[in-house]
C-alpha cells in the first residue's frame, strides 16, 4: 500500500485547518501547504463531500473543519480522497479468488493473512486524529 501524493496533500491541508481557529481561504491554504491551488481546490471539493469540511461562499468566503480535530481521523481522509483501503486486490468485495484449490465462496489463509493485516493498518489510521497537532 502506498499513501498517495493526492492523500499526502489531503492530510497536510486538514492538518493546516486543524490548527485554524475561522475560516481559511483555499489560496492561503496552498501557500501554507505547499500544495498547487488547484490540487487544493480538488482535495478541499472531495473533503466537503465526504463532510469532513465545509465552504463558506461569498467575498469573505473560505473553508472550515466541519468536525472538530479530534472527530477527524486520518482513515476519515484517505477513504474521502481515496475510497477505502485494501492493501491487496482480494480484499476488494468483488474480487474472486483465482486459485483453482478455492471454493468461490472460501477464503485461503493468504486472504485471511492479508485482511487481518488490512484491519490492523485501517485501526491504527482511525485511532490517529487531527487533535494530536493541537
Amino acid at each position: 500500500m502506498q499513501i498517495t501524493t493526492e492523500i499526502d496533500n489531503a492530510i497536510r491541508i486538514v492538518y493546516f485547518m486543524s490548527s485554524e481557529k475561522s475560516k481559511i481561504e483555499a489560496q492561503r491554504l496552498a501557500e501554507i501547504s505547499g500544495v498547487p491551488i488547484r490540487f487544493t481546490v480538488k482535495i478541499l471539493r472531495k473533503l466537503k463531500l465526504s463532510g469532513i469540511v465545509k465552504s463558506i461562499k461569498g467575498v469573505h468566503g473560505g473553508y472550515l473543519l466541519n468536525k472538530s480535530p479530534e472527530e477527524i481521523s486520518f482513515l476519515d481522509v484517505i477513504n474521502a480522497i481515496s475510497g477505502e483501503i485494501y492493501i491487496n486486490k482480494c480484499m476488494a468485495n468483488d474480487f474472486c479468488c483465482t486459485r483453482p484449490d478455492i471454493k468461490k465462496t472460501s477464503e485461503c489463509e493468504i486472504h485471511k493473512f492479508l485482511n487481518e493485516l488490512n484491519e490492523e493498518i485501517s485501526t491504527k489510521l482511525r485511532n490517529k486524529t487531527f487533535n494530536m497537532f493541537n
